[in-house]
């Protein structure tokens, strides 16, 4: 389960490796991030895509 910064919960398994983003603001600030897909197999074909920066903690389901 994810749990993102704003307290909003996701259960999921992530199926990819986070797609690395670079960027530039308009005052030319740089900057990285990444999204990953989650997608949960009881609910097909849902599937949520999160800025890693947008994660506050990460539960493991499965050990």
């Amino acid at each position: 389960m994810v749990t993102g910064n704003d307290g909003q919960r996701i259960t999921g398994t992530v199926v990819e490796r986070p797609a690395l983003q670079l960027f530039e603001d308009a005052a030319g600030n740089e900057g990285f991030n990444a999204v990953v897909r989650i997608d949960d197999p009881a609910a097909p074909p849902w599937t949520a895509h999160v800025w890693l920066s947008d994660i506050g903690d990460v539960d493991r389901l499965i050990d």
